[in-house]
């Protein structure tokens, strides 16, 4: 009997992906059902990073592709499926830090589900309305500054007031660069920190009590 054809060397996406899988099993204990989605949003991903020539340079990922890649997911998603994209997304992202395949995290990259709220809503306030209410905001006084922070929480990250009203101190991961959201129940999603938001917060928090007068 003729011997079997060797089987063709996987390629650097299978590759990474076993390595992904061992690591969602062993290091993180997840379920198989879990672990599944996990490899299937891994592989698009991985996938269309390679190109049509199959070749894998994570080392020269950027912030910029992993914006684009999810926001171009979410065109065609639904918004439930988007959530599962950005949670599974970021934990790859995760694993090919720790494994030394990018330089940096780029967990952070990941846009928030919240920013795509604002394509559900009305168009209530133009660029320019945002600009003045900013600007209404005496940030001489410790209350503008606090509602200068509270206005630009909201228009960046598209949090609703409830949301806002539950941020805690402990909420904010300043080394990390994110921000733990409360949602209905226990529900919690961990956003990008973008710098304006860090900013205002810490020119509020940093503010003496004598700028209350």
């Amino acid at each position: 009997a003729s011997p079997s054809p060797a089987a063709p060397p996987a390629t650097p996406v299978e590759q990474l992906l076993e390595r992904y899988r061992s690591y969602l099993v062993v290091e993180r204990g997840l379920a198989e059902q879990t672990v599944s989605r996990c490899l299937r949003t891994a592989r698009q991903f991985l996938i269309a990073q390679a190109g049509e020539r199959g070749e894998l340079a994570l080392e020269r990922l950027m912030s910029a592709d992993v914006s684009a890649y999810v926001l171009a997911e979410s065109r065609r998603s639904t918004r439930g499926k988007a959530k599962l994209v950005i949670t599974e997304l970021r934990s790859l992202l995760r694993f090919l830090h720790i494994e030394g395949v990018t330089a940096q995290s780029l967990v952070a990259a990941v846009p928030a589900l919240a920013g795509w709220r604002l394509s559900e809503l009305p168009k209530g306030l133009a660029p320019a309305s945002v600009e003045r209410l900013l600007s209404s905001c005496d940030r001489s006084r410790i209350v503008g500054k606090r509602d200068f922070a509270i206005v630009t929480i909201m228009v960046r990250l598209g949090l609703r007031r409830s949301e806002v009203a539950a941020l805690r101190l402990s909420d904010i991961d300043w080394r990390a660069g994110e921000l733990i959201v409360r949602g209905k129940g226990n529900a919690r999603d961990r956003l990008p920190l973008p710098a304006d938001v860090g900013e205002a917060l810490v020119d509020y928090l940093r503010c003496p009590r004598r700028c209350q007068s």
